[in-house]
């Protein structure tokens, strides 16, 4: 692919320089070229906008054609071709009507570019492209192989490029101010809807995307972080828990802070200490070339060993970056940490560390360094309490 020669139009809103866009479809050429694959198509929300600069939905197929050599092609409903190329560095764009098949379009772009003979890679694990989608697809292209080349572009997402780490810690400022807000909001005879409104204001007023505030619930047991928002005031000795994640440009930064209601027993606060004790352990120990299994050992074994938990069925962390209104998944879980995270850290990925426990939850976003990790999120870690707030 040459991209000394394009040249982007000034009037065009990048969200990253054009050669930064470029660089990534290069370097996913190159990829390509290694596995044998003369053409990629590439559907699933967070690779487009990673590829081209483009977030927009998925109500009708749209998708990048990205050949092993030469330009990109963009293929796109005509009403949503003016938001594509206001925000794209990409200028080869075929267009269709929203009763048109997009199989068929795709197919005839193939076609007509004498790109039919080969083999066509797609993202298996992308849910953009349901079965009967893809079966179509073949139908329409019998002299073409098709292959899986999916982690090219999400191998190479995982790590983050220095605007994009600008994004994510803007969030992560906008994150530690929310926080603050909404801990205000969070006092006995309250709603849950108060210290969401609290955190929207402060999201809207910091500059944030408009989108869903975060969970909010009341924390009992292990099991309520993706709780529902309850009518009922917040009473004393209760926990409410608080996760903001406001987005920039798509880019999310997440924190959990949980607050005693009333002030906090001693058992919440002997609960809070140690989580804390835990996870900063599990910090120190996020270094390049660390074992994902082996971090997440660092909190799982502690917890259920100690009997704050009676046992431990979920996570302990997943990537985070771009995570645009339009995409159907709440996170990225493209990298996780579990018992049987086989994948090593590496410089420039960014994740969501959360560790829960009698009601009470803690979490960072980090970013893994060259020399260890950097905490994103920076407001205080302890378990703040509704009484002090009013004083």
């Amino acid at each position: 692919m040459s991209t000394e020669t394009l040249v982007v139009p000034a009037s065009k809103r990048l969200l990253f320089p054009a050669s930064d866009f470029q660089a990534r479809a290069a370097a996913v050429q190159a990829g390509l070229r290694q596995q044998g694959v003369d053409l990629a198509i590439y559907d699933e929300i967070e690779a487009v906008q990673w590829l081209t600069g483009f977030p927009g939905a998925m109500n009708i197929y749209r998708c990048l054609l990205l050949p092993a050599t030469g330009a990109p092609i963009f293929l796109i409903r005509a009403l949503d071709c003016a938001p594509f190329t206001d925000v794209s560095w990409i200028d080869d764009v075929v267009t269709f009507n929203d009763w048109d098949s997009p199989a068929e379009v795709i197919a005839q772009t193939i076609r007509g570019r004498g790109m039919d003979h080969g083999t066509i890679g797609i993202d298996k694990a992308s849910y953009g492209m349901p079965v009967g989608f893809l079966e179509t697809l073949q139908g329409l292209l019998p002299g073409t192989a098709f292959a899986d080349v999916g982690a090219i572009v999400t191998d190479r997402r995982m790590i983050k490029s220095p605007a994009e780490l600008d994004l994510l810690r803007r969030s992560a400022d906008l994150t530690d101010t929310a926080m603050i807000a909404a801990i205000a909001a969070a006092k006995e005879g309250a709603v849950l809807r108060d210290v969401v409104k609290a955190a929207y204001r402060a999201y809207l007023d910091g500059g944030a995307d408009p989108a869903p505030v975060g969970p909010i619930t009341v924390g009992k047991g292990v099991d309520f972080l993706h709780g529902h928002l309850r009518p009922e005031p917040l009473k004393a000795g209760e926990i409410c828990h608080i996760e903001l994640l406001p987005k920039i440009a798509g880019y999310s930064s997440r924190m959990m802070r949980p607050v005693a209601i009333g002030g906090a027993t001693e058992r919440q606060q002997r609960v809070a200490d140690r989580l804390i004790a835990l996870q900063d352990a599990q910090f120190a120990a996020m270094k390049p070339g660390a074992m994902a299994r082996d971090v997440d050992a660092v909190v799982r074994d502690a917890l259920v060993a100690e009997g704050l938990r009676e046992d431990f069925t979920g996570i302990s962390g997943y990537t985070v970056g771009f995570n645009g209104p339009a995409t159907p998944r709440t996170s990225d879980f493209n990298r996780v940490f579990h018992p049987k995270a086989d994948w090593v850290l590496a410089p420039g990925m960014t994740f969501h560390m959360y560790l829960v426990a009698d009601g009470i939850a803690f979490s960072e976003t980090i970013l893994a360094t060259q020399t260890g990790h950097e905490r994103l999120t920076k407001l205080d870690r302890r378990l703040f309490e509704s009484q002090e707030v009013a004083a």
